[in-house]
């Protein structure tokens, strides 16, 4: 059999060393502790501290070092809210870790770096014995690095580094950068800055402004970087910046071999004599596809915390993917994913109007669909955005197919067989049977009725802007690299495009209150540094092979949440109308988009397919109900938690998936649902039972039943001795390479929280 290649999550040595002078031997380990109590009853910055240097019983750090790091991060946090004028700022548990463990490695190695690297090397040696990782030399002191999800607060980490740096090296550094990977990521990082108080400036082409007064930054995006150049333009050369460089990296890779091996010799030079700090949270992607690049993150990532850390403790947005399969009917199958993405979004536009005052303390924003492709134009295949134009010239020409679409293809609403299910399908088929006016769709989704007009912004760069021939606002706009292209496709088509001469940018214009655009429709250039909260149904269009970092930025875009008092949590028992808007709905129009997407974001930990726990109700909770907060349980007394044989024996656990792939004719409705509880007792000891009792206790916590006692044998007894009914696919439970036992994981999660529900 073939050596399967290393995993870089499993050989973080220099987290592991920062891990262990706590005493945790990984990540997993240090979440269950802290999870012992509820993190959000915790203090940051006061209780986790105290509670990590007890777990390490004072063997590595002194009490006199904690509280020395408490100090210092409590004044990084004060100079935070008080330079943003954000008096509430709220560091989450991993934001403090991430800062605690960068404020012993400055002190460390500032302090004698020769000795940290000999004891790196010690850990390493005696924790890593017979990994593919080299011994620590010096050049790699010089590099940290940071795999943290999108989402999870990176820029403010990045302002508190620049602090910290500022403190333990004074006047230390010659040249200050931040390096982007695109203008406009460069411009938000230019804002961010000034909130936060540090001195920046964004590079322009004039070699003047690297002179720049002491410890300011200079923002530039990395294509502007380059090595002896040769050429006039904005490009700088990487010699300009002589000296002790504290570079700063915000996603600086793109994942081709040719391109990362080029990279990774300006960052060598970059950090001669200096220091690198690089935020990402691709990592995975990109060593995944450049093996040379292992040895120096697994040397580098102080601190990880990827999606499937940031998801499983209950932050962004839940997520859902729908795919076709390509096949005879493609072409009406492609209409299919296209109309079932409508109703998905129309579903939740209407629960946005309905509810916007109960959801305000969610901070959810307007609902916004998005379209993502790659390919504008081509010879052979038509252009994914021209098929979309003609699904949404369709709709407001043929007024009719929106009602046939919303009433008859009642396989669109039920989850028997049919592509939606669930909250959608509940809010769907309530619109149905309410029966509105034509003219109150239209206006929901188009801001009225009439045919599709296309109007060229000048003042936006590749923009067209979409609205409809009796109405005065835009509902939509396409955002792309190469206009022209765009514009013979659809002239060919027959659509004609109008100038606006006078309307700014509609895509700077995205968070328009007043009447915000619902539609958006472009190419990847806005996967990188995109700042929004609106996303709330995706289509994927012609991307896949061979971009998983631009994938995993891609969903990172769409699954950012805000949450109640900016948690950045989706609640855990929503209310139908908030589980539709904390949930992004994804689908492919080619299975190949698709399943690429599904492989990225599975090499990050996640399972999109994970089915809903079973249907139990509260009273009164329905497609009309209030959106509301769960509420908080009178405190019942403390209940161990056993294995109880009559309620096991009426336990009926449904994990079949409620999304249902659309196959061509042929191949539909092959799969049939077994009682496979003997399969999964069978397969109990390929399960995690630590990592089952971990995912029980935040369960239970979100759950109205913190007063249950779990232990782990009796969850082992449960799950290998309970006579509880699975309805499951055959496929569901078959352990056939490693990735399946993350699928069995799941389901054992889901018998064991439906017992934890019926207790």
């Amino acid at each position: 059999m073939a050596k399967q290649p290393a995993v870089l999550r499993n050989h973080l040595v220099l987290q592991g060393y920062f891990l262990a002078q706590f005493g945790f031997t990984n990540f997993s380990a240090l979440r269950a502790y802290l999870l012992e109590t509820p993190l959000d009853s915790l203090d940051p910055l006061g209780d986790i501290l105290a509670r990590l240097h007890r777990h390490g019983a004072g063997r590595h750090l002194s009490g006199e070092q904690m509280q020395r790091c408490e100090g210092a991060l409590k004044s990084y946090h004060r100079l935070l809210c008080t330079r943003r004028h954000q008096p509430d700022i709220e560091l989450k548990y991993f934001q403090v870790l991430a800062i605690l463990f960068s404020e012993l490695y400055f002190d460390a190695y500032f302090r004698d770096a020769a000795a940290l690297r000999a004891d790196l090397n010690r850990f390493h040696e005696r924790a890593s014995a017979g990994a593919p990782v080299t011994p620590f030399r010096e050049s790699d002191l010089q590099k940290l690095a940071f795999w943290m999800a999108t989402g999870s607060g990176k820029t403010l980490l990045m302002h508190i580094h620049y602090w910290q740096l500022l403190k333990f090296a004074p006047g230390h550094w010659d040249n200050m950068l931040l390096i982007t990977p695109n203008a406009g990521l460069s411009r938000q990082h230019a804002e961010e800055f000034q909130r936060s108080g540090i001195p920046c400036r964004v590079y322009d082409g004039n070699p003047d402004h690297l002179q720049t007064p002491a410890d300011t930054v200079v923002i530039l995006d990395i294509h502007k970087l380059e090595e002896n150049k040769t050429s006039e333009g904005v490009r700088v050369d990487i010699a300009c910046f002589e000296g002790r460089n504290l570079v700063f990296i915000d996603e600086g890779h793109k994942g081709q071999r040719s391109v990362e091996q080029r990279w990774k010799k300006l960052r060598e030079r970059l950090a001669a004599g200096g220091m690198i700090l690089e935020y990402s949270a691709t990592f995975g992607q990109i060593i995944g596809k450049n093996r040379f690049l292992l040895d120096e993150y697994a040397k580098s990532i102080l601190f990880d915390y990827a999606y499937r850390h940031f998801f499983h403790d209950g932050y962004g947005k839940a997520f859902r993917t729908y795919n076709l399969r390509t096949g005879p009917l493609a072409e009406g199958y492609s209409r299919r994913m296209l109309g079932a993405s409508l109703l998905t979004f129309f579903a939740q536009l209407n629960a946005y109007r309905r509810h916007r005052a109960e959801v305000r303390r969610y901070q959810i924003e307007t609902p916004l669909w998005v379209f993502v492709g790659s390919r504008v134009a081509g010879k052979k295949l038509e252009s994914d955005i021209l098929q979309v134009v003609r699904f949404l010239r369709e709709l407001l020409r043929y007024p009719e197919r929106l009602r046939e679409l919303l009433q008859t293809q009642t396989a669109l609403l039920n989850g028997k067989g049919g592509l939606l299910a669930d909250s959608v399908g509940e809010e769907l088929t309530r619109l149905a049977e309410a029966d509105l006016p034509l003219e109150s769709i239209y206006q929901t989704l188009f801001y009225g009725k009439g045919e599709l007009t296309l109007w060229e912004i000048r003042h936006g760069e590749g923009e067209i802007g979409l609205k409809t021939g009796g109405s005065p606002h835009y509902f939509g706009v396409i955002n792309v690299g190469d206009v022209a292209a765009l514009k013979k496709l659809l002239e060919a088509e027959g659509l004609t495009l109008e100038t606006d001469h006078f309307s700014s940018s509609l895509f700077d214009q995205i968070h328009h209150i007043e009447k915000p655009l619902h539609v958006l429709i472009g190419s990847k250039k806005f996967i990188e540094g995109w700042n929004s909260w609106r996303v709330a149904n995706m289509v994927l269009m012609n991307m896949g092979k061979g971009e998983g970092p631009q994938i995993v930025q891609l969903f990172g875009r769409g699954v950012r949440l805000k949450g109640q008092r900016f948690s950045l949590r989706r609640e855990a028992a929503p209310a139908p109308a908030l589980r539709l808007l904390q949930t992004l709905y994804l689908f492919g129009l080619n299975a190949d988009y698709m399943n690429s997407f599904l492989s990225a974001i599975r090499q990050e930990g996640l399972d999109p397919e994970k089915p809903d726990l079973p249907a139990l109700k509260p009273s009164g909770e329905g497609p009309g109900a209030p959106v509301s907060a769960t509420a908080s349980p009178s405190p019942l007394p403390c209940q161990r938690v056993q294995p109880n044989p009559a309620l096991l024996s009426r336990l009926r656990v449904d994990v079949r998936p409620r999304l249902t792939m659309v196959h061509s004719e042929k191949d539909a409705g092959k799969s049939a649902a077994l009682n496979l509880a003997g399969r999964l007792r069978a397969q109990a000891d390929f399960l995690d039972w630590d990592q089952l009792l971990l995912s029980a206790i935040r369960f239970k916590r979100h759950s109205d039943r913190a007063h249950l006692i779990l232990e782990r044998e009796v969850i082992r007894s449960i799950i290998r001795d309970g006579d509880y009914t699975l309805y499951a696919l055959p496929e569901q439970l078959e352990v056939r390479q490693f990735e399946d036992l993350d699928t069995l994981q799941q389901i054992a999660e889901q018998v064991l929280q439906a017992y934890l529900l019926a207790y």
